[in-house]
């Protein structure tokens, strides 16, 4: 219980401090950064999912280095991403904003599982780009995905996610993602 006081004790001194910051900035004739929000807002609007193509092969392996935090050997990932494009049980998605850059990325792989006795879908990598994260692109991936899969006649996805990835944990919950299982691995 104490965790919960001292969390409701900061979002009182956080609320606090904004609140003067907010008074601060009116009394400075400063405008809130609510036309950027808008502005940003009109170019999340005219967003696009489509599948990902041999195209987005470079803008998908930034993705994925910054994801893991390294930089992949780009011969064996165009090798890999080709080869995965061309298999009917692995799903990529791509968003693109208003002049059709990639701003976000969703892989899925599907496979016939016996504990549940049809095909599970399973998220293997999902990113959006920094400037775009927190305006629901990542959400707009899921459910296209959901829809996608859903209307192939599909009804379970999964997720498996990093422990150190705790934002990711609370938008997969809060996207209707149940924390269900461990998963262990172990290295050969």
């Amino acid at each position: 219980m104490p965790v919960v006081v001292n969390q409701n004790r900061e979002a009182v001194i956080r609320n606090q401090e904004n609140r003067k910051l907010q008074r601060k900035r009116k009394d400075a004739g400063i405008k809130p950064a609510f036309f950027l929000f808008i502005f940003k807002s009109l170019i999340i609007s005219d967003m696009t999912a489509r599948f990902a193509t041999k195209q987005d092969v470079k803008a998908i392996y930034g993705f994925i280095n910054e994801l893991e935090n390294t930089v992949f050997d780009y011969g064996v990932f165009e090798q890999y991403y080709f080869e995965n494009l061309e298999n009917k049980n692995y799903i990529y998605i791509v968003v693109t904003d208003a002049v059709q850059n990639v701003i976000g990325f969703c892989s899925c792989h599907g496979q016939l599982l016996l504990h549940h006795l049809s095909m599970v879908f399973e998220i293997q990598e999902l990113y959006v780009t920094p400037e775009y994260r927190n305006n629901k692109v990542g959400r707009f991936l899921l459910e296209t995905m959901e829809s996608l899969l859903k209307e192939k006649g599909y009804n379970l996805l999964e997720v498996t996610s990093n422990k150190r990835r705790t934002e990711a944990h609370r938008f997969y919950i809060n996207n209707g993602f149940a924390d269900t299982h461990f998963k262990f691995t172990k290295r050969l």
